[in-house]
């Protein structure tokens, strides 16, 4: 091993360890070190009144209730006849999630089961529906006799950070060649041409750029409004050029992190994200590409 290899070992290591210790405090919710027996109980007692918070306020009407189960029956219904799948599975995605906070919040294991299942059904092919109409049930119920409009805007809030978290980490993952090969095609160049450059037919080329496209797609749909990709020629449009803009999503992300992610679980000690494999994540994507896209520790 050279001495700059060395050198790149150990500051990797160094950075790992820290994320490390960051994702520690925030899921165990433990304090620093060093602080005094005042300051523990201060702290421990603001997060019981931030979990005291949210579990009041204004509760949704019948009203609000019914449009937002008649939301997540059409994109069962969508899930059930194969169509618009993109917008349909995001849509019980992103249920999920926001029910599996509120699961935790009232410390309710059935919910967290329930969620659970639903997000496994959703990756099951075909989809299974029946976790889907259970989740849709118990999220009418907690609605009804739980959730307030206040803590339903906080939680989609974080949520909404945790999904662009999520997926940039899955987006990066095809790898900076499958990545510029998406933004040269989104600019003009020929799928057939870079299929042949990366020595695949180009129907199975075509499927790797979409797919890199979709997991920027649930990414960017948290910023801008966006159709789903279902071809080559759905990425060159102007929307997909914002969407495709590094600086542009750097500034959301670390907003999205720094205003929603981070304060909500420190105020709260829920997390939904494995931060251990999450931070690991990062740095394996910024190691291997040498490119950063997203970090956690800035």
């Amino acid at each position: 091993m050279s001495l700059k290899e060395k050198f790149a070992a150990k500051k990797a290591k160094k950075e790992n360890d820290w994320a490390r210790k960051q994702s520690k405090t925030i899921i165990t919710g433990k304090p620093r070190t060093g602080r005094t027996a005042h300051e523990i109980a201060a702290f421990r007692k603001m997060r019981e009144m931030e979990r005291e918070r949210l579990q009041s306020g204004t509760p949704h009407s019948e009203a609000e209730i019914a449009e937002i189960a008649a939301e997540n029956r059409f994109a069962l219904a969508q899930i059930r006849n194969g169509e618009n799948l993109i917008h349909a599975i995001g849509n019980y995605e992103k249920l999920a999630r926001n029910m599996m906070v509120f699961a935790k919040l009232f410390e309710s294991k059935r919910l967290l089961q329930i969620c659970e299942t639903a997000q496994t059904a959703l990756k099951c092919q075909p989809i299974a529906t029946m976790p889907l109409i259970e989740l849709d049930e118990w999220t009418q119920v907690f609605m009804r006799e739980l959730i307030s409009k206040e803590a339903a805007d906080i939680v989609s809030q974080y949520c909404t950070a945790v999904q662009m978290a999520l997926y940039v980490i899955d987006y990066n993952k095809h790898g900076i060649k499958v990545l510029d090969a998406m933004k040269a095609i989104q600019k003009g160049a020929s799928s057939r041409t870079l299929a042949k450059e990366f020595g695949q037919p180009e129907t199975q080329f075509r499927k790797l750029i979409l797919q890199a496209a979709l997991d920027l797609y649930r990414v960017a749909e948290c910023i801008v409004h966006l159709d789903p990709p279902t071809k080559i020629a759905d990425l060159r449009t102007e929307t997909w050029d914002k969407a495709t803009d590094s600086q542009f999503l750097m500034e959301f992300l670390h907003k999205s992190k720094n205003l929603w992610l981070l304060p909500f679980e420190h105020r709260t000690g829920i997390s939904i994200i494995n931060h251990e494999k999450f931070v690991a994540d990062i740095l394996a994507i910024e190691y291997l590409n040498n490119h950063l896209t997203y970090s956690f520790s800035e």
